[in-house]
């Protein structure tokens, strides 16, 4: 069986950040905010999807 990497070989997770506007937000029952972020992905797609607030951090 043939692997990408080698044993040793540093390596790290593809992976997107998701940065984007605030588009709404919401509370839950336990009055946790939640906020309704909009970004593009790798491959030029429009994702969306509820991050709690405490997890966000505003872009410099």
């Amino acid at each position: 069986m043939a692997t990408t990497f080698t044993k040793g070989q540093q390596v790290k997770v593809r992976a997107v950040i998701p940065q984007g506007a605030v588009q709404s937000f919401r509370m839950d029952e336990d009055g946790i905010v939640y906020c309704w972020l909009v970004w593009t992905d790798a491959d030029g797609k429009e994702q969306s999807r509820w991050f709690k607030e405490s997890d966000l951090v505003a872009v410099e």
